[in-house]
């Protein structure tokens, strides 16, 4: 018998097995169908729900432990962020500290020449050129020309007649108390 045919003697008009077997029978076997069906559907729902549960399961403790990573970096961050902060401080400190020093030595050297200033004032100007002329590395007759010798005693002994006269002739002596300390 083929399988058609058998198809046929069941559902086919002349079908003995539609005949033979009774209602309740064919009920009792769609009620197993049916059942088996949702046996299966049930199954299949508490496998997805299990499924879906562990990976809650998986995803809570994936994120309990970024957090925790997470926390740790933050800690992390902060220690290295303090000892930044504590290098700038000292930095900061020592910057003041230099500052304060720089100060204080600009003071004093302002201070030293403006006593050097005071003191070149009152120096004749035959002296200062005789020690800028050393500390040049040069001799004093290499700045004072001969001529310029001559013309200093000239006008040194002319100064006192013209002072008489009530003139006064600026003379080398006479430009020293002119100068003034630089700021």
């Amino acid at each position: 018998m083929s399988v058609g045919s058998w198809i046929n003697s069941v559902v086919g008009p002349g079908g003995n097995l539609m005949r033979r077997v009774p209602g309740k029978a064919w009920l009792a076997v769609g009620g197993l169908l049916v059942g088996a069906f949702w046996l299966q559907q049930h199954d299949a729902r508490i496998r997805q729900q299990a499924g879906l549960q562990q990976l809650r399961n998986q995803t809570s403790a994936e994120v309990t432990v970024l957090r925790r990573q997470a926390a740790q970096d933050v800690k992390q961050a902060n220690v290295e962020n303090a000892k930044a902060i504590a290098k700038l401080e000292q930095r900061r400190q020592q910057a003041e500290q230099q500052n304060r020093q720089l100060t204080a030595q600009l003071a004093q050297l302002r201070s030293q020449a403006q006593i050097q200033a005071g003191e070149v004032a009152t120096l004749p100007i035959r002296e200062i050129v005789t020690r800028v002329a050393t500390q040049l590395g040069l001799n004093a007759g290499d700045v004072l020309s001969p001529a310029s010798s001559a013309d200093t005693a000239k006008d040194a002994a002319s100064a006192p007649a013209n002072e008489s006269l009530g003139e006064k002739t600026p003379h080398l002596d006479a430009g020293a108390s002119t100068l003034s300390p630089r700021r």
